[in-house]
């Protein structure tokens, strides 16, 4: 691919979030609630039926990164108006000197990869609602004090969401009693060593531990392709009844193809892309596919 010199565009949101603007007019991501952990409320358009909401991890920059993959996956974001991105952690690959991976061999250095993965997502930053950081950027951070995801939310102009993890309210259409349907989505990176399924779903359902009210819950880094639902039961004291409501565990997957330490380790091949997670904006609804 051939790269161009990168020049910081004027910032944009997705439509629904709301820019600040300063004394010159230029827009800035809207404020998040950051005590004790990220928030950023969006409110879509009251006409739509639906949004899909993809989750993904790129790791731009490794030898594994499946670039043709990830090129269809944006064309798709690019082309449907109701698509919505959450970069959810190991954006970028950044292998160090003193780091897990292999420096030597990823074929883009950590300052190219930040002003590359820049342009890449330069198309779809309109629809991107969040980035989170992971440990790969989290490398970075330990060695020298730099937060590369911060440093790319600022050139795209996207909302930044520190500490690896972060919470949405979405609120779009119009249901049955003409306001808007709101979801609480809650967002990490994760962290875990298990290479089983089960495992793996294991680290996820952790995270249900720390936001207890979510409808979907997102985390990344295990790399698997795995969804589950579960259930709970909520005190509606303005109906004085007990209800029952669903929950979506969702794992976010990633764009690294079958090579570099899988392969050296005879692991099996996890596949590459992302899941796409439905919210119905007639209704409270949610649908995973993956």
């Amino acid at each position: 691919m051939t790269m161009k010199t990168w020049a910081r565009p004027s910032p944009r949101l997705p439509p629904s979030a709301q820019t600040v603007e300063d004394a010159s007019g230029h827009g800035h991501p809207p404020p998040l609630s950051l005590s004790p952990i990220p928030y950023l409320a969006l409110d879509e358009a009251e006409d739509l039926e639906c949004l899909y909401v993809i989750p993904m991890e790129l790791h731009y920059g490794a030898e594994e990164f499946d670039f043709p993959s990830f090129l269809r996956w944006r064309e798709w974001v690019r082309g449907e108006p109701r698509a919505r991105v959450i970069l959810i952690g190991d954006v970028l690959e950044f292998a160090t000197r003193d780091s897990v991976g292999d420096v030597y061999g990823q074929p883009i250095p950590p300052e190219e990869q930040m002003l590359q993965v820049c342009e890449v997502l330069d198309p779809i930053r309109e629809r991107i609602w969040a980035i989170t950081e992971g440990n790969h950027e989290g490398r970075a951070a330990y060695a020298v004090g730099i937060h590369p995801g911060r440093w790319v939310a600022f050139n795209l102009g996207i909302p930044y969401f520190p500490g690896r993890q972060g919470v949405l309210k979405v609120r779009l259409g119009r249901g049955e009693n003409g306001k808007p349907v709101a979801y609480i989505i809650a967002f990490a990176h994760g962290s875990s060593s298990a290479r089983t399924p089960g495992g793996k779903l294991a680290a996820a359902w952790r995270f249900t531990d720390v936001v207890w009210n979510a409808d979907v819950y997102i985390t990344g880094h295990s790399h698997g392709h795995i969804v589950d639902r579960g259930a709970r039961f909520v005190v509606d004291p303005h109906n004085n009844l007990v209800r029952e409501e669903k929950f979506y565990i969702v794992m976010a997957g990633s764009f690294l193809g079958y090579a570099g330490y899988a392969r050296e380790r005879a692991w099996a091949p996890l596949g590459v892309g992302c899941p796409r997670i439905r919210l119905d904006g007639r209704r409270k609804d949610v649908h995973v596919s993956i």
